[in-house]
């Protein structure tokens, strides 16, 4: 490719052109023209590492690629390769960087500045699948109701997302002399959506569940306490419970949409020196694979940076959406109410928000002439804190359903019939029990807690005649395990499952006995709080409404004037020409 051609580069699809390449666009050619990149060049892998790695790379991404788009119809030996196929790459690459030396800077090729820059291809494909994905959840339902609602809660999915960065990308590009390509946005959504999450997801799930098993009654997932559900936990285990989340969610999502930040460079030259293009293998030869210039991306003003927090953090609640509002639909297709799935538009535009104030320090650490350390990481200790807080507002805050009842019950294994026997005891351990006959509609309060068992059997349902064998006023229980029953899931209203943090809901739960509740109704307690002097569903509003409000402050003053500030500083052409010139990279032509 000579330089020629690549004024004139774009973008075409089947022949048409649906952008300018970042090589064709005026606004870079000043990357094209600098002496860090050669555009008559490319890279390819060292002796021995050119077969394996880009078969590699390709198993891998294809991989990826399908199991987006085809989900569980793929065999689960296909995502097994595919992730074998990472790992493979990923050890090979490692291997490379502690066997060999680093080499010296070399000039940044062609297919190099258009991943670092970011490529228009990137935004055409996302767009294209986000549209499959819509037309398939629109045929997918043969009624036309569930095939509308169906496509709504698609669209939920990245509706926040949308909203937000697509207004804040526009004014961001009236303020930058610079514009950001809508490509850099949409790569770092998707290292948001595929890398944090996944790993998050993970990570959540065993730091659960090891609070669980530490301590049964008060945990993240369930801060209730001994004696709940008479009497509401303490203030101490409260606080427990805030810690544990701001040690599991607050600590592990904040981090890794952090650690995706990291990714970003301010120039060429130091894109150039960085250990993703000298201690790793480097190839660029092939369309599509650039390793490892893939890694970097260009953030070259203080907008740019806070932009990408923003992507990050869009991409992250878009994956976790997916899972949510997928556990609502049940719910939205019975009574055709949206609110389940758009309630989770607030969540993630929470996200959004708690990346952006993340990604605004580190611009302010990136862009200062005082390169003081802590900086970098304010806003990510911030919203680590305020990330746990959030969630365990949501979580502090739950009101049980009516039909949802607790008691305690000691059990002791009998070694004649191999199973266990159980009485009600105060001092025991928490375990569900359902109403033999149904809740008694008549007498009650409306109040948590006030709902009691029906004692005679009016109105039989198909639970009740489950247990029929069962006699109201036995005092030693027979177990049964009916499938629909057998998971004790604390968070269970829709406003407050919904709002909260990116969690598996049933990551703390465990699989419990359920029981007939006592005839005593004194022993037993139907739709009660979880902490029952807790401020209820306005806490968690009120609290991710001022974070909201902070990152806008941020955005709409500090921002702007930070941008101005750089600007004004920023190096002429001329001297940024010398400065890296006399930055000590090789120019000569290197084996390509």
């Amino acid at each position: 490719v000579t330089a020629a051609a690549s004024q004139t580069a774009s973008f075409r699809v089947a022949g048409l052109e649906l952008g300018r390449s970042p090589l064709g666009d005026p606004a870079y050619q000043h990357y094209v023209e600098s002496p860090l990149v050669d555009v008559n060049r490319e890279y390819q892998y060292p002796n021995g590492y050119g077969l394996w790695l880009p078969a590699l790379a390709i198993c891998s991404s294809g991989t990826l690629v399908l199991t987006l788009l085809l989900g569980p119809v793929l065999p689960p030996i296909a995502i097994l390769g595919g992730l074998a196929a990472g790992c493979a790459f990923g050890c090979f690459n490692c291997c490379y960087f502690c066997n060999t030396p680093p080499s010296d800077p070399q000039p940044i090729s062609r297919s190099e500045l258009r991943a670092l820059v970011g490529r228009t291809a990137c935004t055409f494909y996302s767009v294209l699948l986000w549209l499959l994905g819509l037309a398939a959840n629109f045929f997918a339902a043969k009624d036309s109701r569930i095939r509308w609602l169906n496509s709504a809660c698609y669209v939920f999915i990245c509706l926040s997302t949308i909203l937000i960065m697509w207004p804040s990308w526009i004014a961001a590009n009236r303020i930058a002399k610079e514009p950001v390509k809508a490509g850099l946005l949409m790569n770092m959504f998707w290292s948001g959506a595929l890398f944090s999450t996944s790993i998050a997801g993970v990570l959540n799930t065993i730091l659960l569940g090891i609070w669980t098993a530490l301590d049964p009654d008060c945990n993240a997932m369930l801060p209730v306490g001994p004696a709940w559900p008479w009497e509401p936990p303490s203030g101490s285990c409260v606080a427990k419970a805030t810690v544990e989340w701001i040690l599991t969610p607050g600590i592990v999502e904040e981090s890794l949409k952090f650690a995706v930040l990291l990714r970003l460079v301010t120039s060429l030259d130091e894109a150039v020196k960085s250990r993703a293009l000298t201690r790793f293998p480097r190839m660029s030869n092939i369309p599509g694979l650039v390793c490892c210039g893939w890694f970097l991306k260009l953030a070259p003003s203080p907008v740019a940076v806070v932009l990408c927090g923003m992507a990050v953090g869009g991409g992250f609640s878009a994956m976790e959406n997916v899972q949510y509002i997928d556990s609502a639909k049940a719910q939205v297709f019975a009574t055709g109410n949206l609110l389940p799935a758009a309630v989770r538009l607030f969540s993630a535009a929470l996200h959004i928000c708690m990346t952006g104030t993340c990604a605004f320090f580190l611009a302010k650490w990136m862009f200062s002439a005082r390169k003081r350390w802590y900086m970098k990481y304010v806003g990510f200790l911030i919203m680590m804190v305020c990330h746990g807080c959030y969630d365990s507002f949501a979580t502090l805050g739950t009101a049980f359903p009516e039909d949802q009842c607790f008691t305690r019950v000691s059990c002791v294994e009998d070694s004649s019939t191999a199973s266990a026997k159980c009485v009600f005891n105060r001092e025991g351990q928490l375990a569900n029990c359902k109403c033999q006959f149904g809740i008694d509609e008549k007498n009650q309060t409306g109040e948590p807690g006030s709902y009691k068992c029906r004692t005679s059997p009016d109105k039989v349902d198909m639970l009740a005649a489950s247990v029929h064998s069962v006699a109201p006023n036995s005092t030693e229980l027979l177990r049964y395990q009916p499938q629909p029953l057998d998971t004790f899931e604390p968070r269970s209203t829709a406003i407050h499952a919904f709002l909260h943090g990116p969690t598996a809901i049933s990551a703390g739960a465990s699989v419990r006995d359920v029981f007939v509740c006592p005839a005593d109704e004194d022993d037993y307690v139907c739709g009660p709080l979880l902490v029952s002097w807790w401020p209820t569903t306005w806490t968690p509003l009120v609290f991710g409404s001022a974070m909201m409000m902070f990152f806008a402050l941020l955005g709409c003053y500090a921002l702007p004037s930070m941008e101005r500030n750089f600007q004004a500083a920023r190096p002429t052409a001329e001297s940024d020409r010398a400065e890296l010139s006399a930055s000590g990279v090789s120019l000569q032509a290197s084996p390509a």
